[in-house]
């Protein structure tokens, strides 16, 4: 299995947040525990009834709603409104790097999701998702084209046994781009990808921040952030 990141289909940065707000961004979302999602049976990436998946998020993302045909009316604006007071300062970083580089304005998708927290927090010794494609904004939004839709990730806390994204090059090949602290990470979202270091062991927990964009279809000048 390869392990090296393509460049053309992975983009990652060093240095793109610190250590003290790596923890600071971990502490927040543990503190909001209360206003975790659980995703299970049927919701879960990859489910299989031989295989009893759950994890949580922190925020509605579309690929949970659209597992449950949930509609715009279904998201907890609550819920919304404290991610976007708690997490600003991190979502106003991650915004001015994607408007650096797209050189377009940058801002939610209005009335879809906030860039949220996907979070492991029982035993799992085996990643229960699939190789698959971001296309859920398609379920909201039909008109976007999904050429310009793209995959963002930071690594908050990871496993012993560490975390990282499985993914498939143009030719088909399995290959590995492992996650750090400090980095940020983008990838085009119809690469085929899924979740790699699912594996967590009593005690430990994978979290990640995680978000898409797309450019906006009704003027092509503007970038739209979602969940």
């Amino acid at each position: 299995m390869k392990t090296m990141a393509v460049r053309w289909m992975i983009h990652s940065e060093k240095d793109f947040y610190s250590e003290v707000e790596r923890l600071k961004l971990r502490q927040s979302v543990l503190a909001l525990k209360r206003k975790w999602t659980m995703v299970t049976g049927q919701d879960a990436i990859g489910y299989s009834p031989a295989k009893k998946t759950y994890f949580y998020t922190l925020g509605d993302s579309l690929y949970e709603m659209e597992s449950n045909d949930k509609k715009e009316e279904d998201i907890n604006r609550g819920t919304q409104k404290i991610l976007l007071k708690e997490f600003k300062w991190i979502y106003n970083r991650i915004f001015k790097r994607i408007e650096d580089l797209t050189g377009k304005k940058v801002k939610l998708y209005n009335g879809l999701t906030v860039p949220g927290f996907h979070i492991s927090q029982v035993p799992i010794q085996y990643s229960p998702s699939y190789y698959h494609q971001d296309r859920s904004i398609l379920m909201y939004r039909p008109d976007v084209d999904m050429n310009t839709v793209y995959s963002v990730l930071l690594l908050i806390e990871k496993p012993k046994n560490g975390a990282w994204l499985d993914y498939l090059d143009k030719d088909g090949n399995k290959c590995v781009k492992n996650y750090h602290y400090g980095q940020f990470n983008m990838w085009k979202s119809t690469m085929f990808h899924k979740i790699g270091g699912f594996y967590t062991m009593p005690g430990e927990q994978r979290i990640t921040l995680q978000c898409h964009y797309c450019t906006d279809p009704k003027d092509n000048k503007t970038i739209m952030v979602y969940f």
